[in-house]
Parts: structure tokens; sequence; C-alpha cells
């Protein structure tokens, strides 16, 4: 008999334009006959926006499980006493609904973050008998690197409050990145967790874009995705800054993202002319716009595996990686890209590097990339999610 499935994904569903992995997961197990029910927000986390009641009617009629949306309540920045409120109002409307609603063989999955959404869920376990699996999708309180020490500490101590009550109540991980298995022996010591990126949806990306064999300066470097506290592509542009055998495209941000403005005003204060701001784009044009560039590039401060390193390598992007992160290794010991520290010099010896080898090395490492797309493709990835499940 197959299993009554939950998905609760507060930020991703049918009807936001970033992540997917568990609208993709979702789909693909009603298709395999799973009874799918997909819970998530009315608010939309990347935008700051509502959906209205026609975007969730659309949504429903063209998809083969049933989507509820949850209300809450808006807030404007990502870290802030609104979006914790909006958080814990999310948590404990979930809670209500699959106490009430949760069948015999039933199972819930569930992202790592918002942590309001664990705790509520560790309670209902004990109420129901349910199995979670845990999607170790990023890492409270280490994702945020708060620079004033007693916000810092607050934060931490309300994250701790949260994932030492619910963590270790669950029996069943999966984790995106390797370094987030320290996040889960933190929290859950005797615990054991499977490692499954990302990965990428091969629909997606399957566009044709011409390009000539022999690259031909300047090299077109990209990056996609809001400029987080997370993301410092300074350092790189500093690198670049009127190098005219580069040029960087910087895609997914229409002034949002905490550090914007001061890359923005970096960029115009110095006139430079190679770097270009091109704004969000929908996400039946990524595939066109990355496979343009010759390179992608990965700046995180912190450790984890995001969507952009799969866009890239499904769009046969070679990947220069800054820090030493799950992202830099991931990229040295498969062979796809370079990798540099965050200092400016550093970068700039890796550029030289690049640049003579754009039409050798730089061959050698994007046929590394294509040799190691496919397995990375959901459509490999998800096989084993099912057998997490059935498991």
């Amino acid at each position: 008999m197959k299993k009554n499935i939950y998905i609760v994904s507060q930020t991703e569903s049918e009807l936001t334009q970033r992540g997917k992995r568990h609208p993709d997961l979702a789909k693909l197990l009603a298709e395999k006959n799973y009874n799918v029910t997909y819970i998530s927000s009315n608010f939309y986390h990347a935008d700051k926006i509502f959906f209205s009641n026609a975007d969730l009617k659309s949504a429903q009629e063209r998809l083969p499980y049933r989507l509820e949306l949850i209300s809450t309540r808006a807030y404007k920045s990502n870290f802030s006493f609104n979006r914790v409120l909006s958080n814990l109002i999310f948590a404990f409307k979930v809670y209500k609904k699959l106490k009430k609603e949760l069948k015999e063989n039933s199972l819930i999955i569930i992202p790592s973050r918002p942590i309001e959404i664990l705790y509520y869920i560790s309670k209902l376990k004990r109420k129901k008998d349910v199995e979670v699996i845990v999607d170790i999708r990023d890492v409270w309180p280490d994702a945020f690197k708060i620079n004033n020490k007693i916000v810092s500490k607050i934060f931490t101590t309300y994250c701790n409050f949260f994932l030492n009550r619910s963590v270790s109540k669950f029996e069943k991980f999966l984790h995106v990145s390797p370094s987030f298995l320290n996040w889960l022996s933190r929290y859950s010591p005797n615990s054991t967790s499977d490692f499954i990126p990302l990965g990428y949806n091969p629909n997606r990306f399957n566009c044709e874009v011409v390009k000539p064999k022999i690259i031909v300066p300047p090299v077109k470097v990209v990056y996609i995705g809001l400029l987080q506290y997370q993301i410092d592509i300074l350092p790189y542009i500093k690198s670049i800054e009127n190098d005219l055998r580069f040029e960087l495209y910087l895609y997914g941000d229409n002034g949002e993202g905490q550090r914007y403005a001061s890359v923005f005003d970096y960029v115009n204060t110095n006139e430079i002319k190679n770097v270009f701001f091109k704004g969000k784009l929908n996400q039946d044009e990524v595939c066109i716009h990355l496979k343009k560039c010759d390179i992608g590039i990965i700046p995180m401060i912190t450790s984890s595996m995001p969507n952009k390193i799969f866009d890239y390598l499904a769009c046969e992007l070679p990947i220069f990686a800054l820090g030493k992160n799950d992202c830099s290794d991931f990229v040295n010991n498969n062979n796809i890209g370079w990798s540099s520290s965050f200092n400016v010099s550093e970068i700039k010896a890796v550029n030289d590097v690049v640049f003579k080898g754009i039409n050798s090395d730089y061959n050698v490492k994007k046929q590394e990339v294509i040799s190691n797309r496919e397995k990375y493709s959901r459509e490999i990835l998800f096989k084993r999610i099912i057998e997490v499940i059935e498991r």
C-alpha cells in the first residue's frame, strides 16, 4: 500500500520561482501513485508578496497532487522579528491541520528550516504514529553570519531552544551538503543521513544555444542568485576590475539582496565597465542566459551546495568557487573548475591561469563537467529519495 505523503515546505512551492526540489519531488511521487499533499505558505519569501486565491486555484488545476497554502503574516527583512512571528504562525497552523488530518501509513517530509516547523512536527510525532524525513537544506543558526555579538547570541539561543527539542525525535534524514552532517551530529549525535544533493531538473535545462567552439575573449563569467550575506562577490569584482579579458554578468537580484547596494555602489563609483547587473529572470529564461556564458562563479562564505552549482553543471559550465567550503571541495574533487580564497591577489593569479588555458585546460574541465552532469539529475537523485521513503 502506497504511503500518504505530506510535504511541508514554507518557502517553496509550485508558485515560487526558486528552489523547486520539493515541488519536483511532489510531482514525481504523485505520478508514482503516492497520495501527496503539499503544504506551503501564502507569503512569497523571495519577493515579499502574498499569493492570491487566483494564483492558488490556477496551480491546483494543473498539479497532480493537492496543494494547500497556509495564511501567515508578511515580513520585509529575512532577519527580523516579523519573520520569526510568520514562521511561528505557519508552524502552529500546520501542526493543528495535520493533527486533525493525518491518516495511517503517513509520512511527512520537512526541510530543516525554518526551525520552528521542526519543533511543531516533533510535537505532532508524540501524538501521532507518523514517519518524518528531515531534508537538511540549510543549517540554522550556522547559516547566518551576524556581526553583532549580542544579536548573534540571542538568535543562537532561540534556534537551540527549538532544535534541541526536536531534531533527535526524527528517524530519517537527507542532507544536501557534506558539512551539514556537523549540524546533525550536534543536535542528534546518534542519527545518520543520506547525502542527496539538490541536483537539477533536466527539463529546465534542455535549451539549445549555439556557441563558437573556440572561446574569444572576453571570457563571460556568470553569477545567478540574490547577493545575500552568504555571497561575497566583491573580491572577484575587484580581481577583474576593468580587466577586459573578463566580463561578469549578475543575474537574479533586483536589489533585494543584503549585499546588492554595496556591490552596485562599488561598481558605479569605480566606473567598472565589465560588470553587468541583469536583474531577475523567469525560470524558463535561466537556461539560455547561463549557456551563453563560459564560467559560473560561486563566492560562498558559508559551507553549503546551493542550487546554482547544479544550474551551472546543467548548463555545462566549469565553476570558479571562492572560499574553502563544500562548493570548492566539490569543484576540486571532480576537477570541474577552479578555486581560490577570497584574497584578491590570489583570485587574480587564478584568473591568469584561467585565461591562459581558456582553450586548453578549460576544455578538460568542461569535459569533466559533462561527465559528472548526469549523476546530479533529479531523475537520478529522486530515485534515492524514494528508497529512503520506502526503507
